[in-house]
Order: structure tokens, then C-alpha cells, then sequence
């Protein structure tokens, strides 16, 4: 039977021990200019300084290592596995992860063996098909592109609670997903305020991507069972199935959607919100901070609430070609807003709300008065005559910057 060559790799002054049957000593240079020979071996022990480049790994194992400030540059890791390892500080160029697997294997409460990758600088990195198992992914972007495709197999990490996750700072740079599917455990938590991410062809249950980013832009994707996205400038989500949040710091826009569940928004006063379909939806929709446009839907016990003084009312609720079936609107607190073509049914409860003026444009009751509750909820203006409605320019991706492209890594010199 075959099995792989197993060596250990201790850092020493000169070099590193690499003990296979007979002990050999490799200087670190040696190493890293002959990387070909750790291909279909395991690896352990501490590595320090290693550097990396044109190179194609096969299936290598490091297994219960320690690498100090490695730099892997124009490199592909094919099938290789990294258990109960530990990366810390690495630089990561032009590198390519295809399959393979990051994982804790070791006891939960050993806390002696560490398994993550640890504040490394990432420029232009692809994750395609790589499983990760309760290992901590932490990376700070450099430029250039992060890509995640075919990603199906996370488990929860210990300390991080996602399987990707970047550290802060404004460095700026594009975080590409493509072909994710994930369920019970967000794909990527984000605290870089200056990152762009794309989203396509991806499905996500209780999961998605988490934390704050300059743009977000989602198309052809599903964010089911309140499935997170990102705090983002520039929210576009496009022909997706979306049931959960969006809140946008400037706008949003929800461009024909469709809504099994609940969705809704919650942004600064100031924040506009476009939800736009070319057929007809129904949504169950949150209005809770900012200005909301919404077009040729129909509100299914919509709710808008402000539970307590302090946070600022909703702007603006601004409706046409729109059906209201009841809603939740107690304690509402709203601005002032034009409704046209719009029918309400009841019940509406405006219990202690106060919706501010609505300027009424063709705004019918079917059955009825629809509001119900006490208090005085609102000042009806009626207009004879249609409204000025702004002009909505939904933002590219290429307009967003999104323009970047994962290079290709050969793993070979330049020129060969």
C-alpha cells in the first residue's frame, strides 16, 4: 500500500529540518527554489520565511504546521490539504486554491493546535471548490480580486462564525462569488469598508455575506430564509430570489425580484431605496428608515414601525401602480409621501402612528375604509393630477468599479 512521505519541517537558524526515512537538512532557499519536492507528501512543523513562486503544488498535505510569514506568489494549490494548520501573516499573489480541503481536526478543546489562516494579505486569490471545515479564513485585502466559486462546504468556524471572513481597513478591491451554495453558515463576513462585491448564480439558507462593504451587487441568486447581505453605499439586487434585508447607506435598489418571505430595509434618513419589478410581485415589505420607492407591487401586510423615539421616521414612503393588503403600521412614523394608482385594502393598524402628509393621486378603498387603530395617522392631500416621479438609473456593476478580473495563474515563469 501505497502512503504518502511524511515530513516534519522545524525552523532552525540555518534552514529547516525535513525528516523523511534518513534526516535531511533543507535551507529554506532550497525549498522554496525546489517546491516540487514536497508534491504528494505531508508537511509539519514549523516553516519560516518560505518563499514560493511559478509553481504547481499536488496534493500536499500540511498537516499540524506553523507557516511564519510565507509569500506564495503565481502559485496553484491542486487537491492540497491544510489540517490543523496555522498560517499567520503570509502574502498570498496570483494564487489559485482548486479543491482541496482547510480543516480542524484536533479536539475543540485543544487549544494548543490552531487551525486558521491569520491576518495574510490577499491580491488576486480564487478559493474554487475548497472545503473548509471549522477553520478560520481571516484575510485583509491588497487590490485586485478575491474570487470564491463552487463553494458548497463550510462548517462554522470556532472564533468567526463564517467560513471567509477580511479585516478592516479601506484597502480597496473586488470580492467576486460565483456558483455558492450554502446553508446554516454565512459565506464571508466583511469589515472592509472599501471592498466591492459581486454575487452570481449562488444560493444561500440562513447564510450569505455579512458585514459592511463600499458596493454590493447581486444577480441571478437567492438569499432565502433571511440570508444576510452586507451595510453597502450602493446596494443592486437583480432578478434574485431575496427574503431578508437590504440596507443601503445611500441607495438601494431591488430590480425585479421575486419575495417568498419577508424582506425589508432599515437605513439612515437620507438613503433611498428603489424597488422596481416589470411584473407584478408580492412582497412582504419592512419599511423602516429612509426613502422607499416602490413600483407595480403588491404590499402584503407590509409593516412600518419605529419602536422607540430615538430612531429618526421613515422619509418618505412613496407608492405607484401599488395594492396595499393590510399591514402593521403602529407607532409608523413617516414624513411625508405621494401615493398614485394605489389600492388599500384593510386593515391597515395605524394605532398611535403618524404618517405624516400623503399627497393622493387615483388612491382607491375597495372594500372600505382600510385604516384601523387610534390616533391621528395622517393628513390626505388629494391631487387632480399625476405626480413627478424621479427618473431611476440602476448603477452597472461596471459603474459600481466591479471592473477588476481574476488574472491568470499558470504557475509557470512568465513566458513559458
Amino acid at each position: 500500500m501505497n502512503k504518502k512521505n511524511h515530513i516534519y519541517l522545524l525552523a532552525i537558524i540555518l534552514g529547516v529540518y525535513c525528516f523523511m526515512q534518513t534526516p535531511i537538512l533543507y535551507a529554506v532557499s532550497q525549498v522554496s527554489n525546489n517546491p516540487e519536492i514536497i508534491n504528494g507528501k505531508t508537511v509539519s512543523g514549523e516553516i519560516i520565511d518560505l518563499h514560493i513562486k511559478n509553481t504547481i503544488l499536488r496534493r500536499t498535505d500540511f498537516k499540524k504546521a506553523s507557516l511564519y510569514r510565507p509569500h506564495f506568489e503565481n502559485v496553484i494549490f491542486e487537491d492540497c490539504n491544510f489540517i490543523d494548520t496555522y498560517i499567520d501573516d503570509g502574502t498570498f499573489e496570483n494564487v489559485k486554491f482548486i479543491r482541496g480541503k482547510f480543516a480542524r481536526e484536533a479536539a475543540d478543546d485543544n487549544y494548543e493546535i490552531q487551525a486558521k489562516m491569520d491576518g495574510s494579505y490577499f491580491t488576486n486569490v480564487e478559493f474554487d471548490d475548497v472545503e473548509l471545515v471549522k477553520f478560520d479564513m481571516y484575510f485583509w485585502m491588497k487590490g485586485g480580486v478575491v474570487s470564491l466559486k463552487n463553494i458548497s462546504k463550510i462548517t462554522e468556524s470556532q472564533t468567526r462564525g463564517a467560513g471567509f471572513s477580511t479585516g478592516g481597513g479601506n484597502s480597496p478591491g473586488l470580492i467576486s462569488i460565483e456558483n455558492c451554495s450554502l446553508k446554516g453558515v454565512p459565506l464571508l463576513i466583511t469589515h472592509n469598508k472599501q471592498s466591492r462585491i459581486y454575487v452570481t448564480n449562488s444560493r444561500f439558507v440562513d447564510s450569505g455575506i455579512s458585514g459592511e462593504a463600499l458596493a454590493f451587487y447581486a444577480e441571478n441568486s437567492s438569499f432565502l430564509d433571511r440570508s444576510k447581505t452586507p451595510d453597502s453605499e450602493t446596494m443592486v439586487i437583480t432578478n434574485c430570489v431575496l427574503s431578508g434585508g437590504m440596507n443601503a447607506t445611500k441607495n438601494g435598489y431591488a430590480i425585479n425580484n421575486t419575495y417568498p418571505d419577508r424582506s425589508g430595509c432599515n437605513g439612515p434618513p437620507e438613503a433611498n431605496y428603489y424597488f422596481v419589478n416589470k411584473e407584478r410581485q408580492k412582497v412582504k415589505l419592512h419599511m423602516n428608515g429612509g426613502n422607499f420607492y416602490v413600483y407595480n407591487m403588491e404590499l402584503v401586510d407590509s409593516y412600518s414601525r419605529q419602536l422607540n423615539d430615538s430612531r429618526p421616521p421613515v422619509t418618505s414612503m412613496n407608492l405607484k401602480d401599488v395594492t396595499i393588503r393590510g399591514g402593521d403600521w403602529k407607532k409608523a412614523r413617516v414624513l411625508n409621501s405621494q401615493w398614485e394608482n394605489v389600492q388599500l385594502y384593510p386593515p391597515v393598524d395605524v394605532t398611535n402612528a403618524n404618517v405624516g402628509t400623503i399627497r393622493v393621486h387615483n388612491v382607491i378603498y375597495p372594500e372600505g375604509n382600510p385604516w384601523v387603530g387610534s390616533g391621528s395617522y395622517a393628513k390626505i392631500v388629494p391631487s387632480d393630477t399625476p405626480f413627478t416621479w424621479p427618473e431611476i438609473h440602476v448603477p452597472t456593476k461596471e459603474e459600481l468599479g466591479m471592473t477588476e478580473k481574476m488574472p491568470e495563474v499558470t504557475g509557470k515563469p512568465s513566458g513559458k
